[in-house]
C-alpha cells in the first residue's frame, strides 16, 4: 500500500526513510484486513487512516486498481452499502442493527459449554481491557494509549528483546523524525511505524487500529504482517508481550496496567471461545 508522508504547516515532512529522504510517499506491505462487520468497524485500514468506507474503496481503487478518472460517489456509496451487509453471524448482524438504531443490545455470544464459558472469562480479564465495549474495538479508559504497540513491528523494545517472539517476514528500516525543539531528526528502526506515518509523531510508533474480535476464527493469519498463522500463536504473542510489560511495570500498579499473566493453560479454553464469536 502506498501512504503520503505527513508534512507539518510550513510544508516540511514531519517522518521520512533514512535511505530516501526525497520520499513523498511510502510503500508498506500489510495484510489484507477483512471487510466483515464494517458496518461498526470504523475507521478502517490497519492503522485506521482510512474514516469512511467511501473513502477506504477509493484508495484502493487509485493505489490498487490505479484508476485514472474518478468513480462516481453512487458507485463508492455502492460499495459501501454491500459491504455493510457482510456479518460473520446472524447475531452481529443484529448488534449493528442495535447500534445503528440506538436500542438495546442484543447479546452477541450463542450458547456456550463449559470450556467457552472458562474461556470467555478469560477473554474479559485479558482481551477485553482493549477489545471491549460491543464493537470490541474499545479500550478500558483508565488504560494508557500507549497499548496500541503490542510489539508486532520489530525491533521490540531492548526489555523485551529476549522474548521469543515470532519474527516478522519484513525487514526493518530506519525512520527519520522531526521533533519540535531538535534540530536533527530521532532515527528510530521499525518494520512498519504504523500510525506514526500517518501523525508524523514517535510518541505513536507501532501504533495500530483495535480491530474487532467477531469472527477472528475464520480471518487467520492474524497482524498486521501475518507472523501469527493461528490462535494459538496470536494468543502465545500475547502471553510474551504482558510478560514484557510485567518486566516494567512495578508490582504495586493495580490491574490492568500491569497485566495478569497468561498461562499455558488458559490457552484451551480461550481458543474454544474464540471459535465461538
Amino acid at each position: 500500500m502506498i501512504i503520503p508522508l505527513p508534512v507539518d504547516a510550513a510544508g516540511q515532512k514531519l517522518v521520512w526513510p533514512v535511505d530516501d529522504p526525497e520520499a513523498a510517499v511510502v510503500g508498506l506491505w500489510r495484510s489484507v484486513p477483512s471487510v466483515i462487520n464494517t458496518a461498526f468497524t470504523a475507521p478502517y485500514q490497519q492503522d485506521g487512516r482510512e474514516a469512511t468506507l467511501q473513502s477506504q474503496a477509493l484508495s484502493a481503487l487509485i493505489t490498487h486498481a490505479e484508476i485514472k478518472e474518478s468513480p462516481r460517489p453512487r458507485f463508492l456509496d455502492d460499495v459501501a452499502a454491500f459491504q455493510e451487509t457482510l456479518f460473520t453471524s446472524h447475531r452481529v448482524r443484529l448488534l449493528a442493527k442495535a447500534l445503528k438504531q440506538g436500542g438495546p443490545l442484543p447479546a452477541t455470544d450463542p450458547p456456550l459449554n463449559k470450556l467457552e464459558q472458562q474461556g470467555k472469562a478469560l477473554f474479559d480479564r485479558h482481551c477485553a481491557v482493549c477489545h471491549g465495549g460491543p464493537t470490541q474495538t474499545v479500550p478500558l479508559a483508565i488504560f494508557p494509549p500507549g497499548v496500541h504497540d503490542i510489539f508486532v513491528s520489530k525491533p521490540v523494545p531492548p526489555f523485551a528483546a529476549d522474548l521469543p517472539f515470532a519474527p516478522s517476514p519484513l525487514q526493518p528500516r530506519l525512520w527519520a523524525f522531526r521533533v519540535p525543539g531538535q534540530d536533527e531528526p530521532v532515527i528510530i528502526p521499525s518494520t512498519d511505524p504504523g500510525q506514526a506515518l500517518i501523525t508524523g509523531s514517535p510518541d505513536e510508533l507501532n501504533f495500530f487500529d483495535i480491530p474487532p474480535l467477531y469472527g477472528i476464527s475464520k480471518t487467520a493469519p492474524y497482524f498486521h504482517d501475518n507472523s501469527a498463522a493461528t490462535l494459538e500463536e496470536m494468543i502465545r504473542h500475547y502471553q510474551l508481550g504482558f510478560e514484557a510489560i510485567r518486566r516494567v511495570v512495578p508490582e504495586e500498579v493495580p490491574w490492568p496496567l500491569r497485566p495478569d499473566p497468561i498461562k499455558d493453560e488458559e490457552f484451551a479454553p480461550l481458543i474454544a471461545y474464540l471459535k465461538r464469536i
